[in-house]
């Protein structure tokens, strides 16, 4: 399994407003999923807990946003990892942002 941590600052919320760590997640062009075991598990903690896990076998992007809204105004240790055992160098994370909505 490959790691790899963020510090994070979040700002403090409004009342009303929401955050959300919005991400992508994906497999390189030309990965060889051959067996129905191949794929990439991705997964996203803060602080240490889950909250994202995720088995993705497809050569395409998934988004996805995750309400962080109960860690506004804390600080934070962001966490994204992959295990792949069988795909080594072909998987990928894109961070679009944090956003408040």
């Amino acid at each position: 399994m490959s790691t790899i941590d963020y510090a994070l600052g979040l700002p403090t919320l409004d009342e009303g407003e929401k955050l959300f760590l919005a991400f992508s997640i994906g497999l390189s062009d030309g990965a060889n999923l051959t067996n129905r075991e191949d794929g990439v598990a991705f997964s996203v903690r803060l602080n240490g807990e889950y909250i994202f896990r995720q088995a993705h076998r497809k050569n395409e992007w998934a988004a996805h946003a995750i309400d962080i809204s109960s860690y506004a105004g804390k600080p934070t240790t962001l966490t994204l990892a992959v295990d792949s055992p069988k795909l080594q160098g072909t998987v990928a994370y894109s961070g679009e942002r944090i956003r408040l909505d």
